[in-house]
């Protein structure tokens, strides 16, 4: 199991989603099995080395947000497996750096994500229409 943990969020089943180094790992934490592994990043790597999620949120539907460093934002459905990734820079014309750098991941509501874009400032993200 990679060492590098990034982030961790509660499953239905009470183990833990565990990002780590452009992984997602289902883990009991009280018996430390590896319950299933997902690729999160699909063999891509952050621009900033290593670390690969900054941030994630449960968004309460089924869903985890990760921000990235450079790979912009990814949604990660456990029941499925499923995993969509967002670039900001191709889908937001006007920004000034097009870093896809997503520091951070809050929810708004059932519809809304803020995103904070490293130099690229504040981002909302529809969940309904991406």
């Amino acid at each position: 199991m990679p060492k590098e943990m990034e982030t961790i969020d509660s499953a239905s089943n009470g183990s833990f989603w565990i990002g780590t180094e452009g992984k997602v790992v289902q883990l009991e934490l009280d018996n430390l099995k590896v319950l299933r592994t997902v690729d999160l990043f699909k063999g891509e790597k952050s621009s900033y080395g290593w670390i690969g999620a900054w941030d994630s949120y449960d968004d309460g539907n089924g869903r985890i947000w990760y921000g990235t460093w450079g790979l912009g934002l990814y949604r990660f459905e456990p029941r499925t497996g499923r995993v969509m990734n967002f670039r900001p820079s191709k889908q937001l014309a006007g920004l000034t750096y097009k870093a896809d750098i997503c520091r951070s991941v809050a929810g708004v509501g059932e519809d809304s994500l803020w995103v904070a874009g490293f130099r690229d400032g504040l981002l909302q993200f529809d969940t309904r229409t991406n």
